[in-house]
């Protein structure tokens, strides 16, 4: 028995796994890739843009300080030809390393980590929520469904579904690049570039980004 089973490894399913088994609660996580992580432009928005409580804020920067990789001061946004700058800081992290090693840290406190363990059903027997993945059958008091988009666990509990059509996935890729300002992400919305979706490029020094490309399910 646990007092919460957090289901995807994620950011968020790591978060979740760290900061709750930090706070003594008996945590299972499952996630059924070999290793955390998902596609990623790795980059996160400085705690003072975030329009949540200090404390929230406090927990996330603390969560994400030690693997920051450069500094950004600025957005690009080239829109259809047009372009302009958002003044928004932010980070570009090692977010394989990030996850790798706050799960690690939650396994010292007592989480128990499963990888390679898919997620199959649950169903509320009582106070305690009864779960069942591809390793067996488990209970606990609380379940985080941090299972990503289309998350399952969100449509079991009515929390409806969502036309896959209108998705982007995305493709990104670290490669040696040289960077005209190191200190803007940019973002493109254009048709030729990135049909039906959007591209990225998002610095993590003078010479090496994070480059990506998103496009609709649909095309």
């Amino acid at each position: 028995m646990y007092d919460v089973i957090v289901v995807g490894a994620g950011p968020a399913g790591a978060a979740a796994t760290f900061f709750l088994s930090g706070r003594g609660y008996k945590v299972l996580t499952v996630e059924r890739n070999p290793g955390p992580g998902t596609i990623c432009g790795e980059y996160v928005p400085d705690p003072g843009y975030l329009r949540v409580q200090e404390e929230i804020a406090s927990n996330y920067f603390e969560f994400v300080r030690p693997f920051t990789v450069h500094r950004l001061s600025g957005i690009r946004v080239e829109v259809y030809g047009r372009s302009f700058r958002v003044d928004y800081v932010g980070y570009s992290i090692r977010r394989g390393e990030l996850l790798r090693e706050r799960l690690r840290q939650a396994e010292g406190e007592g989480a128990r980590v499963l990888f390679r363990e898919r997620f199959l059903s649950m169903k509320r027997k009582g106070e305690f929520y009864e779960v069942l993945t591809s390793g067996g059958e488990y209970a606990a008091r609380y379940l985080v469904g941090a299972d990503g988009f289309p998350s399952r666990i969100s449509s079991m509990i009515g929390g409806g579904t969502v036309d896959c059509d209108e998705v982007s996935i995305a493709f990104p890729l670290e490669v040696p690049l040289e960077i005209d300002d190191p200190s803007e992400m940019k973002l493109f919305f254009d048709e030729e570039l990135a049909p039906g979706a959007y591209a990225w490029i998002i610095p993590r020094g003078s010479s090496r980004a994070n480059v990506g490309l998103g496009i609709r399910m649909s095309m």
